[in-house]
């Protein structure tokens, strides 16, 4: 397997001899890392996605308090994490679609 480093510019390939092994407990960390680099550079200027509301301050079962305005954050979802998996999420096909395209763009010029 070969690797490039970009900062600025690519550098010439090397080829990689240590590897994680399967099953090892570092695994879903390095992935986790590399995974959310990934993501923050092909999710950059997307609004698609899946919208949660939340509250900081309690009250988690009262639906209420999520209605109205006053302290209830909303953060968009493109992503889910679990150990070495990933689940993209959006309402629509066609958003899915989206951030399908915009995550495969970071990911070719890594492995170029």
């Amino acid at each position: 397997m070969h690797a490039r480093v970009i900062a600025g510019v690519v550098s010439d390939p090397f080829e990689i001899t240590n590897r994680v092994k399967q099953a090892c407990v570092l695994a879903p960390t390095l992935f986790g890392l590399f995974y959310a680099a990934m993501l923050s550079e092909a999710m950059k200027n997307l609004t698609c996605g899946v919208g949660i509301r939340f509250r900081k301050d309690g009250g988690l079962h009262n639906i209420r308090r999520l209605i109205t305005e006053t302290k209830v954050t909303e953060q968009c979802v493109l992503g889910m994490l679990l150990a070495n998996d990933c689940a993209l999420v959006a309402h629509t096909e066609r958003d899915l679609q989206t951030i399908a395209d915009s995550f495969s763009r970071p990911s070719t010029s890594v492995t170029d």
